[in-house]
């Protein structure tokens, strides 16, 4: 063959792939097969006579959707004539604005094929835990999960591994109501015996863990039978009296008599009733802007017991309710702070001074005498609703003088 047939003959398939192109929406793969030619080689003749593959063959299948739309195909005949994914199809029509109606059978869109596996699929129907089939089959847990979800094993396999939690839930339950069947037929027994019995059997129950080093049977029935005695004789016994039969001390004898609903003989009130003018007092001084830490040192009380007192009450207190921040490396104004400062200024000592027996930074110190005129109307305000009268300085050293 001459090298002006081979030309020619290049040429003419040139023609022919370009005329497949522009006639139908065949991928290269697929005009590769009609012409016979490899992949590349459509490539390249496509590059030489600058045509775009891609593109037009984009192009080239809206159109026809498009067509074949007009033409009043439903979207499943237009995914059978044409040979396009649901998902394909509907994308095109939805860039086109095209609407079409549906066929009573529905194409759904194509799914992954998963390739069963029967030992696993035996696990599964087992109720076996993830981890225990991916040791089984040599992979991770998530791989064992794809496998359930694309093989549309899931509910089943949920509903295999609640048969067994199920079970152990009923079995645990029945335990539970047969360790009380037999904690209240030993509490009676012990009864029958002596009271003293009963209560060191109702202290044992009473613990809600085992102690590796309990205290010993022995000597909690004679710690009872004490008590009972000093309780039939009318003697007002102290906690530590009790505990001096057996060698315990008053709070370990409290503790275990509490244990079991027993109160104190030599004391009918154990438990004061609360102070109802103190909660008042620290919801006016959290009113005035103090934190709970100023409150307990104005009231001379503990800080638990203001916290105590604010969550019984439903109070909810900012932590951050300062005076002044000056950095976070630097210490905080209170008016805790600001009324010790003026107490140490009114007794003539230095700011240098003040800061050093108060440990904290002169910054503070120097910003809470240049504020005094605002910062201790506050504090007389806070003391005059503590103490019922104003005070004529912002600190309580006149007034702990006076209670002493």
């Amino acid at each position: 063959m001459s090298e002006q047939e081979q030309r020619l003959s290049i040429e003419e398939k040139m023609q022919q792939i370009l005329k497949i192109i522009d006639d139908s929406a065949l991928h290269i793969t697929e005009v590769a097969a009609k012409t016979g030619l490899n992949t590349k080689t459509i490539s390249q003749y496509a590059w030489r006579s600058d045509v775009r593959l891609h593109p037009k063959f984009q192009a080239n299948r809206k159109k026809r959707v498009a067509a074949l739309a007009q033409e009043g195909k439903t979207l499943d005949e237009i995914i059978t004539e044409i040979g396009l994914g649901y998902g394909t199809v509907k994308k095109y029509l939805h860039k086109e604005n095209i609407q079409v109606n549906k066929s009573s059978n529905p194409i759904k869109p194509r799914t992954r094929v998963c390739k069963r596996k029967p030992h696993i699929d035996e696990l599964i129907a087992k109720g076996y835990i993830l981890e225990e089939m991916a040791k089984t089959d040599g992979v991770t847990r998530e791989a064992i999960r794809t496998y359930i979800n694309r093989s549309g094993q899931y509910s089943f396999w949920r509903q295999q591994r609640e048969a067994p939690i199920t079970e152990q839930k009923n079995r645990e339950e029945v335990t539970r109501q047969l360790i009380s069947i037999l904690k209240q037929r030993t509490l009676q027994l012990a009864y029958q015996e002596s009271w003293a019995q009963g209560k060191t059997e109702e202290y044992f129950q009473s613990l809600h863990r085992v102690n590796k080093n309990p205290r010993p049977r022995e000597k909690l029935v004679k710690l009872f039978e004490a008590y009972k005695k000093a309780e039939e004789t009318g003697e007002n016994t102290s906690f530590e009296e009790i505990g001096s039969v057996v060698g315990y001390k008053a709070p370990n004898v409290r503790w275990i008599l509490n244990k079991v609903g027993i109160t104190s003989l030599n004391f009918t009130k154990q438990y004061f009733p609360r102070n109802k003018r103190q909660n008042e007092v620290f919801i006016e001084l959290i009113d005035l802007g103090l934190t709970k830490t100023d409150a307990a040192y104005f009231c001379e009380v503990t800080y638990s017991t203001v916290e105590m007192r604010m969550q019984r009450l439903g109070r909810k207190v900012p932590n951050a309710r300062l005076i002044k921040q000056f950095s976070p490396n630097i210490e905080r104004l209170t008016y805790r702070l600001a009324s010790q400062v003026y107490e140490a200024q009114d007794l003539r000592f230095e700011n240098t001074k003040i800061a050093k027996l108060l440990g904290v930074n002169s910054k503070v110190v120097d910003y809470a005498i240049e504020h005094r005129e605002t910062i201790a109307p506050t504090i007389i305000k806070a003391i005059e609703i503590i103490r019922g009268s104003k005070p004529d300085v912002p600190y309580l050293q006149s007034a702990r003088i006076n209670d002493c």
